[in-house]
């Protein structure tokens, strides 16, 4: 089905990212491998995937995904034990960069659940928002948008997904 740009958008995150990374184009991401500050480390496996995410996004969104190897970024990327509650992903807006965490329950294998949340995340980071800014919107699922938590068979990004964030980034 589908989802209108506009039910999918929330610019002032986009607008934090563009500032937190200088406005240049560039954001700087760093994924936590070590388990520094209280995190799980990140595995080979989790990390692989991420900047495999990040590759198409750059191709997507005309930005560029740089990584650095020290804690300063526009984007830190960690596993957690345990968010707490229901919450299973988070995406932070701190003062000067932005935090995705999410709960990483098998250890360094990445199931779909896991992939679908870091994309989620993610797409929240770039400006992307839930379908009407709900979740739950029972007329949206996984399939129309990786924003929706009625999950679908599917953990990527989708049309609606590409077009939404090609509006916001101009990619």
């Amino acid at each position: 089905m589908g989802i209108a740009v506009a039910g999918i958008i929330d610019p002032s995150w986009a607008r934090s990212l563009d500032r937190f990374s200088g406005r240049d184009g560039v954001v700087n991401v760093w994924i936590n491998r070590r388990g520094a500050f209280g995190a799980l480390p990140v595995s080979r496996v989790e990390a692989r995937f991420i900047r495999g995410t990040f590759r198409r996004l750059d191709r997507i969104t005309g930005l560029r995904f740089a990584y650095t190897s020290r804690r300063v970024s526009d984007l830190d990327i960690s596993a957690v034990q345990d968010l707490g509650g229901s919450t299973i992903g988070l995406a932070s807006r701190r003062p000067g960069w932005f935090e995705v965490a999410w709960e990483g329950r098998r250890g360094g294998r990445l199931t779909r659940s896991e992939r679908r949340i870091i994309n989620h995340e993610i797409g929240h980071v770039l400006g992307l928002d839930h379908p009407f800014g709900n979740g739950f919107n029972p007329r949206y699922t996984t399939k129309d948008t990786v924003m929706s938590y009625n999950v679908r068979r599917n953990f990527g990004y989708t049309s609606s997904d590409v077009a939404a964030l090609k509006f916001i980034w101009g990619g």
